[in-house]
């Protein structure tokens, strides 16, 4: 006699070979969210540095690289007016806001942080999420940060990603 189809035993291991490769698998395919929003907030910084890049070229032209807290506008090539420090676009929520140079979710607060080499320090934060105040995008451990270093008005950066 001849038997067709799975004997239980058979099904019983299948099922439970299933399920501790599963088991094993679903951690990776998990932590895909985290690893998106890492990559978010490094994207982001990317996109800064190269607006930044532009401003800067600009300003240069137009002889402002050399001043603290200048203006850059249409009549030097861009549009809306930014604040400037030393040729750098000023990092201040309400100079990002004008700006809107950046198409995405994320959202935007003042902050003051310590950087790594540098005293605490005052800038913006871009973060994920609904709104939220400076403090609790601080404890979130999951923001982009960037500043105008003090001498120079270079941007300066800290990614916080032990939150996210």
């Amino acid at each position: 006699m001849k038997s067709q189809g799975f004997t239980l035993i058979e099904l019983v291991v299948v099922i439970t070979l299933l399920g501790i490769l599963s088991a094993t698998a679903a951690p990776k395919f998990l932590d895909v969210q985290s690893d998106a929003r890492v990559a978010v907030l490094d994207g982001l910084k990317g996109a800064i540095q190269g607006a930044d890049g532009i401003v800067q070229g600009k300003a240069i032209i137009n002889g402002l690289d050399h001043e603290d807290h200048e203006m850059l506008g249409p009549e030097h090539g861009i549009n809306p007016t930014l604040s400037i420090v030393y040729g750098h676009i000023h990092m201040v929520k309400s100079n990002v806001d004008v700006a809107k140079p950046f198409n995405t979710d994320l959202r935007s607060v003042d902050l003051t942080h310590l950087i790594p080499d540098f005293d605490t320090i005052s800038g913006v934060a871009f973060y994920h999420g609904d709104e939220k105040t400076d403090i609790e995008v601080a404890n979130s451990k999951c923001f982009l940060f960037t500043a105008n270093g003090p001498e120079s008005g270079e941007l300066l950066f800290d990614v916080e990603t032990s939150g996210c």
